[in-house]
């Protein structure tokens, strides 16, 4: 191996680690952001008894009805399970690691814009625990 691979594999091995060490440090942010607002499920619930609330206000309280809809039948529900299970998280990673080796621009703007939006929604989530509407009702 020469000095010039040497060199590049090593520039390879850093992108590497800084990439897992941003995924680790997203990771830890998202959890960790549960866990100081896991204790206060009582705030949680009437901040989702607000938001049904001005829903309703607002004329867009739909949420219940088509949940209704979908929640009569068993196979709408199981494929729609499967798919948030199977298709949320595999997908985004098995694409990101594509962009991360063949198209590292567009890797780079998804990161970017994966961090960016769960940054802001985590800074959102701990100013306003939210318990999902629908529980709230």
């Amino acid at each position: 191996m020469t000095r010039a691979t040497a060199g590049g594999a090593g520039a390879a091995r850093r992108v590497h680690l800084r990439e897992v060490a941003l995924v680790v440090a997203a990771w830890l942010a998202y959890f960790g952001s549960r866990a100081v607002t896991e204790g206060r499920p009582g705030v949680a619930v009437a901040h989702a008894r607000d938001v049904v609330a001005l829903e309703r206000r607002l004329g867009i309280a739909w949420e219940g009805a088509l949940q209704d809809v979908v929640l009569g039948h068993r196979a709408i529900v199981d494929a729609a399970n499967w798919v948030y299970t199977w298709g949320h998280w595999p997908v985004i990673v098995i694409v990101g690691l594509w962009l991360h080796a063949r198209h590292r621009a567009d890797y780079l703007l998804l990161r970017n814009a994966i961090l960016l939006s769960g940054g802001v929604g985590i800074l959102i989530f701990l100013a306003y625990p939210l318990a999902p509407p629908r529980l709230a009702e």
